[in-house]
């Protein structure tokens, strides 16, 4: 059986809720994965000490700054000399614990506790949580906590239902989500500000349903005005609450330009002449580009071409290819993959009076908010 190094490091204002219910908690893969020797420090305000699971004290660590390195396959914690002063922890449910403060990697403070799990050779940090503290680590990360109060309630649902949709994505390896945009951009109580947390705190509880299961609810920055099918865009099960549908209150155009030689460089695997052409060859349901033909007859995916060509500035691929004297441009609308809740659209309904459940029912059609 492969043997899982675990560790948890909790502070102590959450120590009383550990009658709390599991499914309460998430463990959230925090920050990047460690090679041996390499090296995650962990501080508190108060002197770190190690707990059994039943929240006994093992020892104290005498020092409230440790250093969390993998070293011959053994997960070793040294105080800031470099002198190891708990040798390798293994599966034995031994929890490291802060007191009265949050815990600190790097710049970011997290509330809950951390733990260690080793996957694929390196270390993994995870970053164990109440479910709606984690939310609020969330919700100012994926939207602008200036944004309208019922747009970041409506944001709040869908981060909570996401979580709780998707939370065993990664259980195999030890962890319930990642803090990127894999999952959803997480960035620990550092993160938190006094609007989306009050969004939080106001839909406590709240999710998205779709036939008695809570929905994987979708979504991103903006349509560019048609809303995008899961299926379409990804593959796999028709979701039924995932459609495509044209969005009236999402717009957000776009235009790059690119010279012939730009693109002969960068679209290299399709040996384009000097004087090429480009072709849109297909579409799906929400006019975003699938396929991409060149007149010489290779072909690129219009995600591949997006890639390619950068995308934070190739905004979408619901866009239109027009050839100039030196090059191509393209003109887009929207932002990202299009699929589920519009967050551009989600803040213009909000300012035109429309509730967080007027939004939620927009971008999902046929589902409870419950």
């Amino acid at each position: 059986m492969k043997k899982i190094l675990y560790i948890i490091l909790l502070i102590l204002i959450i120590l009383p809720n550990t009658a709390r219910a599991e499914e309460d908690y998430l463990n959230i893969k925090i920050q990047k994965s460690l090679a041996e020797g390499e090296e995650v420090r962990i501080s508190s305000k108060s002197i770190l000490k190690i707990y059994d699971e039943d929240g006994n004290v093992i020892s104290s660590l005498n020092t409230n700054t440790i250093k969390a390195k993998l070293t011959d396959g053994k997960i070793n914690l040294e105080n800031p000399l470099g002198k190891i002063i708990c040798e390798d922890f293994s599966s034995d449910g031994r929890e490291l614990i802060g007191s009265s403060s949050f815990i600190r990697l790097a710049k970011t403070e997290y509330r809950g506790g951390i733990s260690f799990r080793i996957n694929n050779g390196k270390l993994d940090t995870i970053n164990r949580v109440m479910l709606e503290d984690y939310l609020k680590g969330v919700v100012p990360r994926e939207m602008s906590p200036s944004s309208p109060i019922e747009a970041l309630k409506a944001q709040a649902i869908c981060a909570r239902s996401f979580a709780l949709a998707n939370r065993n994505k990664f259980i195999k390896n030890g962890y319930n989500l990642c803090d990127t945009t894999t999952s959803q951009v997480y960035g620990g109580v550092s993160s938190e500000k006094k609007r989306s947390s009050k969004a939080v705190d106001d839909t406590n509880g709240v999710c998205i349903y779709y036939n008695d299961k809570v929905a994987s609810a979708i979504f991103g920055a903006s349509s560019g005005g048609y809303v995008a099918s899961a299926e379409e865009v990804w593959g796999g099960k028709n979701l039924s609450y995932l459609q495509s549908f044209e969005d009236e209150y999402s717009n957000d155009p776009w235009s790059l330009r690119f010279s012939f030689d730009e693109l002969r460089s960068k679209l290299s695997d399709l040996n384009l002449s000097d004087n090429f052409d480009l072709y849109i060859n297909s579409r799906d349901s929400s006019g975003r580009v699938k396929e991409i033909k060149s007149d010489n007859g290779s072909t690129i995916s219009g995600n591949k071409l997006r890639s390619i060509l950068g995308n934070t500035k190739f905004k979408s691929t619901l866009f239109e290819i027009e050839r100039e004297a030196n090059g191509f441009r393209f003109k887009g609308n929207g932002y990202g993959h299009g699929v589920g809740m519009s967050q551009r659209g989600a803040i213009n309904m909000a300012k035109k009076s429309l509730s967080h459940k007027d939004i939620l029912n927009y971008y999902f059609r046929g589902i409870e908010i419950r």
